[in-house]
């Protein structure tokens, strides 16, 4: 089993390209990083609700569409 550190520093790595271009699309310059922040303190945070596999990165949209919102 993968300890939440562990797992947060994968998910981290492998999406925040991917999450930082969908708040880039959606929103001004000077608040992509804030965003961005945002969605990854929340995937934190929730860690163990976050799903697996190809489920990842849908969830995270949600969570930055609701950090845009």
């Amino acid at each position: 089993m993968r300890s939440i550190d562990a797992r947060f520093v994968e998910l981290y790595e492998r999406h925040y390209r991917k999450v930082y271009g969908y708040c880039r699309r959606r929103t001004t310059p000077d608040h992509v990083d804030d965003a961005v922040a945002d969605t990854f303190l929340t995937a934190w945070r929730a860690i163990d609700e976050v799903p697996e596999g190809d489920e990842v990165l849908p969830w995270l949209y949600s969570v930055a569409y609701r950090v845009l919102g």
